[in-house]
């Protein structure tokens, strides 16, 4: 069942509201806020979806509201409050972004012109506004027009449906709810509200999401070991539901599982949403090093310490597979916690301190004392391979160092995992040593692009380490 809500929060007044109006406005014609009127039929949802869609306001200055008063300056009455209760229907779902008080002061001024009292329902409604089930995104936010759009085209097209068995039937099977929300008419944007709409009139087949590139997420991460076999479903949403029974089976979640808190949230959410491409979290498990760059205050130091945690969980789920992975999270945050490696450069810190310089010993010779970076592969090689899980290495401020110094050769070994290199010089009487890094050594620095004390690295002649780089 995917109807959970943040502890503190709830939305029971959102479910209740969702069955008035499944009943009341889809399967029959009636309204949220009367008894006596019908507003919801196919006649009146044309109205306002030719004041709307028919008729867009381009090129104002105006916000939403005020588009939509100017859109409903001769509408009928019956229109407003049927505008009024299907633009509550598009607030249900949001938490956060938009709040109580904002979703009231719009519906009022919908009605507003009318002058009338409120009608018997009106304080419920109201009521349910301060509720919310999940954050949308910006894109349900700035995008109304598009959200509210869908959510016309699907209540015509249901309401399309001949006689009301039929529209029962039709609520009453996920699946072909999910195929005919997925028939929106041309030109309608199948968004956001796709989404939600499925998981307010179903919630136990359909996760509180309102993002694909979310849910895609979530089947990419644990698809490898839950989705196996020739019975595994071709549709996104079924793949959650089968992740969803496997996970619950696997008692993944104390309580009520839900994919947004710990620790599933930390396996599959790739730490950002980015619509250029690749996430973080990809490059890093593909080139197995990445920069993240760019001025003070944009959580570089957040950012590093998350998607490092996100790395190590996402391989472990992999290699431990989930019985063992969701029994043992206190053995993995010690893990998580001894494993991320942070280094602070600075103008001083350089290839000695690195990977290999020359010290004075007790008896006064001078000898080859080893770096940070030898010592942490030596540690790394005395786990047995079995039980290897990635160990990061954060550089913390690289432009404040000089990078080819403090490299040295060890940049070549950042391309090519587990292929040894030799280091200049050795002490008498000694091999020349080897240095190559394993392939569960992953390294992240961070830039600060607005420092007045250092240049900033020019990025087409630096070696590979910066070829994944990511401007925040």
């Amino acid at each position: 069942m995917a109807r959970f809500v943040d502890p503190g929060s709830s939305r029971a007044k959102i479910d209740a509201l969702v069955e008035v109006w499944t009943e009341r406005c889809l399967i029959e014609s009636g309204s949220l806020l009367f008894d006596d009127r019908s507003l919801w039929t196919i006649s009146q949802l044309e109205d306002f979806r030719q004041r709307f869609l028919e008729n867009p306001l381009y090129g104002t200055e105006e916000n939403f509201g005020q588009k939509l008063s100017t859109q409903l300056e001769t509408a009928s009455e019956d229109v407003r409050w049927l505008v009024c209760e299907l633009v509550a229907v598009y607030f249900l779902f949001a938490r956060g972004a938009i709040g109580g008080p904002t979703k009231r002061a719009t519906l009022e001024a919908i009605i507003a012109p009318l002058g009338a009292d409120k009608p018997t329902h009106w304080p419920v409604l109201a009521e349910t506004m301060d509720e919310g089930i999940g954050n949308p995104g910006v894109g349900y936010n700035i995008n109304r027009e598009i959200q509210i759009g869908y959510l016309i085209d699907f209540c015509q097209r249901f309401k399309a449906i001949d006689d009301t068995d039929g529209r029962r039937r039709l609520l009453a099977d996920p699946w072909a709810l999910r195929d005919f929300a997925d028939a929106a008419s041309d030109g309608i944007s199948v968004r956001e509200m796709r989404h939600i709409l499925l998981h307010l009139l179903r919630p136990d087949e359909f996760e509180r999401m309102s993002s694909r590139t979310h849910k895609q997420n979530i089947v990419a991460a644990f698809a490898g070991e839950l989705l196996t076999g020739a019975d595994v479903p071709d549709d996104l949403d079924e793949q959650l539901l089968l992740i969803r029974e496997k996970l619950v089976a696997l008692d993944a979640q104390p309580g009520m599982l839900d994919f947004y808190r710990p620790p599933l949230h930390a396996i599959w959410d790739p730490g950002s949403d980015r619509p250029d491409g690749a996430s973080d979290l990809d490059l890093l498990l593909y080139k197995k090093q990445i920069v993240l760059y760019g001025p003070p205050g944009t959580g570089k130091t957040h950012r590093t310490r998350e998607l490092a945690g996100r790395l190590i969980r996402r391989v472990a789920l992999e290699k431990w597979r989930a019985a063992r992975f969701f029994s043992s999270q206190a053995e993995l945050d010690t893990y998580v916690q001894a494993n991320i490696h942070w280094v602070q450069l600075h103008p001083g810190y350089g290839y000695e301190e690195f990977i290999r310089g020359l010290r004075l010993s007790g008896d006064g010779r001078t000898t080859y004392v080893d770096g940070l970076l030898p010592r942490l592969v030596d540690q790394m090689s005395a786990v047995p391979e079995d039980d290897r899980l990635p160990v990061v290495l954060v550089l913390d401020e690289i432009n404040r160092t000089d990078l080819s110094r403090l490299f040295g050769e060890a940049f070549s070994l950042l391309e090519n995992r587990d292929t040894p290199a030799l280091l200049p010089g050795f002490d008498a009487g000694d091999e020349p040593q080897a240095l190559s890094l394993p392939g569960n050594l992953f390294v992240i620095g961070t830039m600060n692009l607005i420092d007045q004390s250092v240049e900033e690295l020019d990025f087409r002649a630096t070696p590979p380490v910066l070829l994944a780089a990511r401007r925040l």
